[in-house]
């Protein structure tokens, strides 16, 4: 059985931490690394639709999200909120500089899997579905089929193959506007330290263009994987696992 208390203390915490600025060039001062709050929502919300927006999936699901702009945020707000209210999985973001608009500029939701009952999948964002909203930004058709694919995809290629010993990165997003900047570095460095401290593998599906980051990052490809949608839609991604326990 694994000892929770170590990876209790290493990951459920999360503590207070600051990159490396050798690591991890970004702006001045050094980036600071840390467990959400509730007064970030909103920005997270920026964060995650800014990034996610050129996406081929975003597109398919939020196929209105230009449309209803305000409904499309304050239905993520809405949803990044529930995260927070609950303890299957953790948000991390870096605080954003003194001059930015924004309070947070990168953000990673982290789902310890020996935490998180299969009931609970953590692609909460669409998941969830915030029930005070009225989703108008969103295919509801499409999206309905799309969430039991993706909760049985995850299921047999995440949490069946690689068991309970394993801290999953269900989203990775740095606004535009500090891309390639090492604010993603940063927080994929953060769980992979997570990981090596408390002997459990990283994992998550990366989209086609994110592997060679991860590649680089040190995770290895352990499989491609796809889900037929609606539309004559396919959509595919890689898995990636950080090994840290054999698996």
């Amino acid at each position: 059985m694994m000892k929770l208390t170590t990876i209790s203390r290493l990951t459920l915490l999360f503590h207070l931490v600051t990159c490396d600025p050798q690591q991890h060039p970004l702006l001045p001062p050094l980036p600071t690394l840390r467990n959400a709050t509730f007064s970030n929502a909103s920005s997270i919300a920026t964060v995650i639709s800014a990034a996610s927006s050129p996406l081929p999936n975003w597109k398919y699901l939020y196929q209105f999200r230009e449309a209803y702009p305000e409904e499309h945020h304050a239905c993520l707000q809405k949803s990044i909120t529930q995260i927070l209210s609950k303890n299957h999985s953790y948000i991390q973001v870096i605080e954003a500089p003194e001059e930015s608009n924004l309070t947070v500029v990168a953000v990673a939701v982290w789902t310890p899997k020996w935490n998180s009952p299969s009931q609970s999948r953590s692609h909460t964002l669409l998941g969830l579905m915030a029930e005070t909203c009225t989703h108008a930004d969103l295919n509801i058709t499409r999206a309905l089929d799309w969430i039991p694919k993706a909760a049985a995809l995850e299921h047999t290629y995440i949490d069946h193959a690689f068991g309970p010993k394993q801290l999953y990165l269900d989203t990775l997003c740095a606004h535009p506007s500090y891309q390639l900047r090492g604010a993603g570095t940063c927080l994929v460095n953060m769980g992979i330290e997570i990981g090596n401290s408390g002997g459990v593998n990283v994992t998550l599906l990366a989209a086609p263009t994110a592997e060679g980051f991860y590649l680089k990052r040190g995770f290895r490809e352990a499989r491609n994987v796809s889900i037929e949608a609606l539309d004559g839609w396919r959509f595919g991604w890689n898995v990636m696992a950080y090994d840290f326990t054999g698996a």
